[in-house]
């Protein structure tokens, strides 16, 4: 099962706990469920969170890779994930990691800019 498809899973438990919880009268047993629920979604989160670090570490490689010609004090543009197709989420990623980068928000970083 992919990341993404088991963080969805991770969300419908959620759902389902509050459900019984709205059925409980119990104002234990129903915070109970509550808590059940909203650890679901922290590990909804930490499944997503894993995997859009697992795309920046993949993507920071291919940039590194595409500019293996420069030096290494150089600044490299990194694609942003927003723009990633649904599809290539779910491709399978490289769990090396790429070395030191210094990351600027777009616009700051001209092409062939050097790091200080």
């Amino acid at each position: 099962m992919s990341v993404l498809k088991t963080a969805t899973s991770c969300r419908r438990q959620a759902v389902e706990a509050e459900i019984q919880a709205e059925q409980i009268t119990d104002q234990h047993l129903k915070a109970v469920y509550l808590r059940i629920a909203n650890q679901w979604r922290a590990l909804a989160r930490s499944y997503e969170f894993a995997d859009s670090a697992a795309h920046f570490l993949l993507d920071a490689k291919r940039a590194k890779d595409a500019n293996s010609g420069q030096h290494s004090g150089e600044l490299v543009h990194l694609p942003s994930l927003a723009s990633r197709e649904p599809e290539d989420l779910l491709k399978s990623h490289s769990n090396r990691c790429c070395g030191t980068m210094r990351l600027l928000p777009e616009g700051l970083a001209q092409p062939g800019a050097v790091a200080a």
